[in-house]
C-alpha cells in the first residue's frame, strides 16, 4: 500500500522530484512539486508502476517527465 503517487517524476542526484497526487496523509494538494528524501534502492533503475520507499513514505510511480 502506498501513501501517494508521484507523477511527472525525474531522478536528480539520487532523489526523485515530481508532482504528488492522492496524498493519503493530507500533507500536499494534488499537483504539488515535491522532492523525496533518500530512496531505498537505485533510483536510476525505477520505472513506471514501481512502489518505492523513503524513510517515512511509500510512493507509487506514475508517468516519468
Amino acid at each position: 500500500m502506498y501513501d501517494a503517487q508521484l507523477e511527472n517524476w525525474v531522478v536528480l542526484k539520487g532523489v526523485l522530484w515530481g508532482e504528488i497526487m492522492g496524498d493519503t496523509r493530507g500533507r500536499f494538494p494534488d499537483g504539488t512539486l515535491v522532492r523525496t528524501s533518500k530512496v531505498e534502492g537505485d533510483p536510476y533503475e525505477f520505472k513506471v508502476g514501481d512502489e518505492i520507499k523513503t524513510k517515512n513514505t511509500t510512493y507509487k510511480l506514475g508517468n516519468k517527465a
